[in-house]
């Protein structure tokens, strides 16, 4: 009797590892097929958007991968969509509007991805006239020539940064002189773009992101009346405009390191211009001339900067680059109680 018990015992296990391990097997092959299909998903979104730049008009293209990415099921949109849409739950929006924006989002930054690197950008001409077609917002009219250059413009990393920088740098007079730090990789388009725009006569001075005396850099070249182009971010946005005050805005130098803007324009005695892109198919796409902040006490400029930046990131969540890697934010709120 006691044999049998055994016996059964004994079957009983195997089958259920027999179940584990199909289990495993199954999933295995899941996961396969769900990174396939992404991959296929991207490589005809490339496609697309290599084919269409130039061609179709920018509208036609971020409607049609809206659409695109509705037909693929939500558990095979990839990382990038599921953490913009637990985001934007979180956020506050409704499930069906938190859908739309999260296939906005991950549509925007596939758009943005190809044409960086599209026939158009690699083209110095027609990349200069896709810059000088982009809308120009300034709806408080805070563009304005600084004092002898004296300036800081904060590009906040929403639609297209690089049409974002070279808007800016199309808006002002050929002497202008502007000063930018890069990365260190040399076929980054941020590269290209800067080498189209001295083609043109611009005056850009760069420096490498990595450089330990960056931070010292900026704030001489800001006193020599140099305009200084620091893409800045906002990383603490979770919360309606008015209680985002406390949040903290850092400019990437590529290596880890962070220095503030804020407080480098402070230092100089100049104001700070903060601008940003957004990628609409509507009337919003363009750059916008989000406000002027005038030089005065770090407080104050601080506080208006970040109300600024939060607001207009908050207008359209799905234009900001970190919406999928906002997890943080969440984080240090439910840290802070």
């Amino acid at each position: 009797m006691g044999n049998g018990d055994d016996g059964a015992l004994f079957i009983k296990r195997r089958q259920a590892r027999v179940v584990r391990v199909n289990l495993h097997r199954l999933q295995k092959s899941a996961w396969i097929i769900r990174i396939c299909t992404l991959h296929r998903f991207r490589s005809m979104a490339r496609t697309l958007i290599g084919w269409g730049d130039g061609i179709l008009p920018t509208r036609w293209m971020q409607l049609g991968l809206i659409g695109a990415i509705l037909a693929v099921p939500p558990g095979l949109r990839g990382r990038r969509y599921q953490a913009a849409h637990v985001h934007l739950r979180l956020f506050k929006y409704s499930v069906g509007d938190a859908d739309h924006q999260a296939r906005r989002h991950l549509a925007l930054r596939l758009l943005c991805e190809g044409r960086q690197r599209g026939p158009v950008a690699k083209d110095p001409v027609r990349w200069r006239d896709r810059i000088r077609a982009t809308t120009w917002h300034d709806p408080s009219a805070s563009w304005r020539l600084p004092r002898p250059g004296m300036h800081m413009i904060a590009l906040l990393r929403t639609g297209d940064p690089l049409i974002a920088l070279a808007r800016i740098i199309e808006q002002c007079p050929p002497s202008a002189r502007f000063f930018i730090a890069l990365p260190c990789f040399h076929e980054d388009p941020l590269h290209r773009m800067v080498r189209s725009l001295r083609q043109f006569g611009y005056g850009i001075e760069t420096a490498d992101r990595r450089d330990p005396m960056l931070s010292v850099t900026m704030v001489r070249r800001m006193m020599q009346g140099v305009t200084v182009l620091a893409f800045v971010d906002l990383p603490t946005l979770g919360q309606p405009a008015s209680h985002l005050c406390n949040a903290s805005l850092s400019a990437e130098t590529g290596d880890g390191q962070e220095h503030d803007p804020i407080g480098l324009a402070h230092l100089a005695g100049t104001d700070i211009l903060v601008a940003g892109h957004r990628m609409d198919a509507g009337p919003g796409d363009g750059l916008h001339v989000v406000q002027r902040v005038p030089h005065g006490p770090f407080s104050r400029m601080s506080h208006a900067v970040l109300q600024h930046a939060a607001a207009f990131i908050a207008h359209d969540p799905a234009n900001w680059h970190h919406l999928d890697r906002a997890a943080p934010i969440f984080s240090r709120r439910a840290a802070e109680g």
